[in-house]
């Protein structure tokens, strides 16, 4: 009989032990579900607050408005956020940093260097955190060195790019501003940060039509040469990697390279049988044409497309009947397929909707604008 109880506890034992623990996971399993709605949410919400901090940044360096309520508005949200329990080390470094890179904005900066120390400690690899110790810095000699040692890090840092475009805007260095500005649209074009994209675009056109009026671009301009078409290319972007190696090759060399790949050649040439190459290598000035042959060859390049180079020169050779959709450029042109390419790709436009105007000679601004699209 004693035995028979001793069983039945046995039994009961084991029974309250796995119902504990089914109702133990069943908890942790809501514990982690609710867990990653806040996470989720936060993450959202550290998103807006990054978009409301682009457009307050981007509205004082263009000398726009911006009403004192909406600065404290979003300080004392950010102010709030980070106080919250449930946050990761991560997302409240971040939140600190953007609160003290919006106090650097009203010239607070004691309470921004207090802020930085706070988010150093939680996340010192953030690129906020890294821009907001830059901004301390005690002048623009200072937060430029700062900056350039963010990038010696790490060259794709748009954030560092955007700082230092906005330090050379101030000081009306006009050509150092654009090259930061351009490159760091390049890069933030190609995380997807496209509210980034849109909003820095207006600060990069200002830039520009600042430089314009201040005689920069005239000059800069006049002569857009291959070989500066391949600096331009090296610089801003990275699409050359491939071909490069990451390593940094003399424009000299890396143009005999690059037309004996086949990239200054006309798509109906490949091989250069014809020589098209010397009329990119030796043209005084390049056109739109032109740019268009480079970009569409770096594009099926990168692409592993080697098949599509043609592709719009061998429709309308089948189909001799139709008719170019661009009015200025005919289907036996030899750089019919570059220009359809660029054209239906987005990398150039055709500003009046009819007209690719394949003679237009080309500026630097206007270049790099190709590349950050051919980069999408």
């Amino acid at each position: 009989m004693m035995k028979r109880i001793a069983k039945v506890n046995y039994s009961l034992f084991f029974i309250s032990i796995f119902a504990l623990c089914l109702f133990s996971c069943t908890t942790l399993q809501e514990d982690i579900y609710y867990s990653t709605i806040e996470s989720d949410f936060t993450n959202l919400s550290v998103s807006e607050y990054e978009n409301q901090y682009v457009k307050i940044d981007v509205d004082l360096n263009l000398g726009n408005e911006v009403s004192p309520a909406q600065i404290s508005m979003l300080l004392e949200i950010l102010d709030r956020e980070r106080n919250s329990a449930y946050l990761e080390p991560a997302v409240r470094a971040r939140i600190c940093a953007l609160e003290g890179n919006l106090l650097c904005l009203t010239g607070k900066k004691s309470n921004a260097a207090e802020l930085f120390k706070l988010a150093k400690n939680l996340q010192s690899s953030d690129p906020y955190v890294q821009v907001l110790n830059a901004k301390l810095g005690r002048n623009a000699e200072e937060q430029l060195e700062k900056l350039d040692a963010i990038l010696q890090r790490d060259e794709k840092h748009p954030l560092a790019e955007l700082e230092k475009a906005k330090i050379y805007y101030e000081q009306k260095e006009f050509d150092q501003a654009v090259a930061s500005i351009d490159k760091a649209l390049i890069i933030l074009k190609a995380k997807g940060k496209d509210y980034y994209v849109e909003q820095y675009t207006l600060l990069k056109n200002a830039i520009w039509n600042d430089s314009q009026r201040n005689g920069y671009a005239q000059v800069k301009n006049q002569n857009l040469t291959p070989a500066r078409i391949i600096e331009l290319t090296q610089s801003n972007s990275d699409i050359l990697t491939f071909f490069t190696g990451g390593k940094k090759i003399r424009t000299a060399e890396l143009m005999k390279a690059l037309e004996k790949g086949g990239y200054f050649s006309a798509a109906t040439d490949p091989d250069n049988e014809n020589k098209t190459s010397q009329e990119f290598v030796k043209a005084q000035s390049l056109d739109r044409r032109l740019s268009a042959r480079f970009l569409w060859n770096l594009y099926v390049q990168n692409s592993q497309k080697q098949s599509s180079k043609t592709k719009y020169s061998s429709v309308f050779a089948a189909n001799p009947k139709l008719k170019s959709p661009i009015a200025d450029v005919e289907s036996s042109n030899p750089d019919f397929d570059a220009i359809m390419g660029c054209v239906e790709k987005e990398i150039i436009n055709l500003s009046d909707g009819r007209n690719f105007y394949p003679d237009k000679v080309v500026t630097e601004p206007e270049f790099v604008d190709f590349l950050l699209h051919l980069r999408r």
